[in-house]
């Protein structure tokens, strides 16, 4: 090898070893502290099963430009993942709600035990021509321990928020915080008529 190719490979390989990795940086959601019980505690218990896109269940932040393309951030992530951020919450909603004896979560249905299925299927920020926005979306379906359909419906959350993951954060955040909110209600109002019968 010539010594002008051995300078070039060596100057090559220094100016590589100088170049620096970007920053990885983590976000977390922040959420008022879980509150009081305030109804009576029943005897039953409920189990939560959560499904979801493969890329909600990583912990990268995902950022959609299009309904066909979502860049995933490799140096910029959530704390945990997208899907058990939210199936947590969801059961710290349930479990403050005092209406069940136990809030479980589960990959599989268990006997004699209220099911609920979450499908989770946005937690990113859209792109788009008129801004970006926070983008949270998920379905629920309530099933009796014998099997029984008592509710069904959807949260859809999306905010207009600046371009930064900052912003998305504390947008998914409140979102979060209003959707289990609303599941919570949903399902107490289709469980207590259940009950009283």
């Amino acid at each position: 090898m010539s010594k002008a190719l051995k300078s070039f490979v060596l100057l090559f390989l220094l100016s590589a070893c100088s170049m620096s990795m970007p920053e990885t940086r983590i976000y977390t959601l922040y959420m008022p502290a879980e509150k009081k019980a305030t109804h009576a505690v029943l005897s039953e218990s409920i189990v939560i099963q959560i499904s979801s896109e493969r890329y909600l269940k990583q912990p990268y932040i995902a950022k959609r430009s299009s309904p066909y393309e979502i860049e995933i951030l490799k140096y910029s992530k959530w704390e945990s993942s997208p899907d058990k951020i939210v199936k947590n919450k969801i059961r710290e909603a349930l479990s403050s709600s005092g209406l069940f004896k136990e809030v479980k979560i589960s990959g599989t249905a268990l006997p004699d035990l209220y099911l609920l299925k979450i499908n989770l299927k946005n937690f990113e920020m859209i792109t788009e021509d008129k801004g970006s926005f926070a983008m949270l979306e998920f379905s629920l379906e309530l099933l009796s321990a014998d099997g029984n359909k008592l509710y069904q419906g959807a949260v859809s959350k999306k905010t207009i928020i600046s371009p930064d993951l900052a912003s998305l954060a504390k947008a998914l955040s409140n979102a979060l915080e209003e959707g289990a909110e609303e599941a919570k209600d949903s399902i107490i109002g289709a469980i207590t008529p259940h009950k009283n019968k």
